[in-house]
């Protein structure tokens, strides 16, 4: 399994790159290139220059790289640290690996209250089963830039979370700013405008889902969608509601997790709103429920788009060679790169202005989905009257 082919890019000093792209295309493992904590058994090809040295061949010769030339800001507390060490020996690793000395854990509590935990020896004291969420998130952010790193990656810090949790990775962010000064988020944040946001327009999917299956003859459609967790999938579903309620839709929700067993699990329901409730299309949050579920509805004799239609998001790579072929929404990384780009661009030169005003980076750049046709939709034929 080629699990990253073909990565080709620059990344600038003192600016912000976004990584963007579907579940499992390869974000993280080349993070893990990167930093050189791939596994043993993987194999490694091409190159990647820091400084001029081929940091995917060797790394050892730059001293203090992992901590002190780059460090990871990890998407998952509870499966990046180690819950039979307390959080100050947690740091310590991390500071002895470069070289620091922190016996009297000044460094570890000036961070700690610089991140919002002003009682840093009882947090260093602590367990991480011991430490609420909130408090995992900045003590990893804490933990990320104690050697003082001159690169930052930070691999989907809010994956996952809930709006509380998610506001304290907003929360640290803006710490974080005050020493990596421009920052560009691939995530909506609505109530905050203090940095560049570059992201799809979920809740619009959701109301032009409802609009084209309406379009097709479907007036009683399935929404399958993962946890309000996922702020895409809560946007996605809200913006359904509203579009079915303005295209006189019927619709049910069923809620599961956003992978190929979420949707594989729903099949009993989804087969029992099909057969006795003549329900005739579905729209999945995403590909890989939409996926599950079809392989599910097979074992149990329903066909799709013959007896019920599908309409899915993301446009992974399996949709178009999936049979039948999703209709999906795509969500094009490369729109999402080159705004990216164009807005780094736009910090060169703001940075060359000595107008305060001109150097502020403020902006949000909404993305739209295109609908990729194929073999998941099909249009209901109008059933005739009763009496006729």
């Amino acid at each position: 399994v080629r699990a990253v082919d073909g990565v080709d890019i620059c990344f600038r000093h003192q600016q912000i790159t976004g990584i963007i792209g579907e579940s499992g295309c390869g974000k993280s493992v080349l993070g893990q290139a990167i930093l050189g904590i791939l596994p043993d058994y993987v194999a490694r090809s091409g190159n990647i220059f820091y400084r001029s040295t081929d940091i995917l061949a060797d790394n050892t010769s730059l001293p203090g790289f992992y901590g002190q030339q780059i460090a990871l800001i990890p998407q998952n507390p509870g499966d990046s640290l180690n819950p039979l060490r307390t959080i100050g020996r947690q740091f310590d690793d991390i500071l002895q690996t470069a070289g620091f000395n922190d016996k009297t854990n000044q460094r570890k509590r000036q961070l700690l209250t610089f991140f919002g935990l002003p009682d840093a020896e009882r947090v260093l004291a602590a367990y991480p089963h011991e430490l609420s969420g909130g408090m995992l998130q900045r003590v990893l952010c804490a933990m990320s830039i104690c050697c003082s790193p001159l690169w930052l990656l930070a691999d989907e810090p809010t994956k996952g979370l809930d709006e509380t949790a998610c506001g304290v990775v907003y929360e640290n962010l803006q710490k974080i700013k005050k020493i990596y000064p421009h920052i560009i988020s691939f995530e909506n944040y609505p109530n905050h405008d203090d940095f560049a946001q570059i992201y799809f327009d979920h809740f619009k999917i959701g109301m032009n889902a409802a609009k084209v299956l309406s379009g097709y003859g479907h007036k009683k459609v399935i929404h399958i969608t993962g946890p309000g967790t996922y702020a895409s999938a809560l946007y996605r579903k809200n913006g359904f509601i509203r579009g079915a309620r303005k295209n006189g839709i019927e619709n049910v929700i069923l809620e599961s997790k956003m992978n190929f067993r979420g949707g594989y699990d729903l099949a009993e329901r989804v087969a029992n709103l099909v057969m006795f409730h003549k329900y005739t299309a579905i729209f999945a949050a995403n590909d890989w429920m939409a996926i599950g579920l079809i392989q599910a509805l097979r074992t149990k004799g329903i066909e799709v788009p013959d007896q019920v239609s599908v309409l899915s998001v993301d446009n992974i790579p399996l949709a178009g060679q999936f049979a039948p072929a999703l209709t999906t929404y795509s969500l094009d990384a490369n729109m999402m790169i080159a705004e990216c780009f164009s807005l780094m661009d736009a910090v060169d030169n703001r940075m060359e202005s000595n107008d305060v005003e001109e150097q502020k980076f403020h902006k949000r750049i909404i993305l739209q989905p295109v609908l990729i046709t194929r073999d998941t939709l099909k249009k209901r034929e109008e059933q005739p009257h009763p009496g006729r």
